[in-house]
C-alpha cells in the first residue's frame, strides 16, 4: 500500500475540505465542541477580518489552531471521539491515498471525505 507525506498545510486543506463537504449525520454523528472556544476563535477571526463574519468552517479550523479540540458524537453508542490539530497532523497520513490524493486534486465527493473523517476520528472506516 503506498503511503503520502502529507506537510501539516495539506493535512489542514484536507481537513478543511472535509469540513466544508461531509454528511456525518447519516451516520447518527455530529459535530461537538466548546461553545466557548468557537465563540472566542469567531471573535479572533472577526477583528482580524474587522467585523465579517467568518464561515462555520473557518472558526472551527481557528478553533483547532487555537488549542482546541473537535468531537464526533456517535448517538448510537454515545460516545465521543476528539481530535486535536496535531492529531489530524499525524493521522492524516493514515488516510486512503486514494481519497487523500481526491481531496487533494480536487476531484473529491462526499464518500471521499467521509473516509477520510472516519480514519482520522476512528482510526479505519467503521461506517459504510
Amino acid at each position: 500500500m503506498t503511503k503520502y507525506q502529507l506537510s501539516k498545510s495539506q493535512s489542514e486543506d484536507v481537513f478543511f475540505n472535509c469540513l466544508c463537504d461531509n454528511d456525518i449525520h447519516i451516520h447518527s454523528l455530529q459535530w461537538i465542541f466548546s461553545k466557548k472556544s468557537y465563540e472566542s476563535s469567531k471573535q479572533k477571526l472577526m477583528e482580524m477580518y474587522k467585523g465579517n463574519t467568518p464561515c462555520y468552517e473557518d472558526v472551527v479550523m481557528q478553533m483547532l489552531k487555537d488549542g482546541g479540540k473537535l468531537g464526533i458524537y456517535d448517538l448510537e453508542c454515545e460516545e465521543v471521539f476528539y481530535v486535536t490539530l496535531a492529531d489530524i497532523h499525524e493521522r492524516m497520513n493514515n488516510a486512503p491515498i486514494d481519497q487523500l490524493m481526491n481531496v487533494l486534486n480536487e476531484e473529491y465527493d462526499v464518500e471521499d471525505t467521509d473516509v477520510i473523517i472516519q480514519t482520522l476520528f476512528f482510526g479505519d472506516v467503521i461506517y459504510c
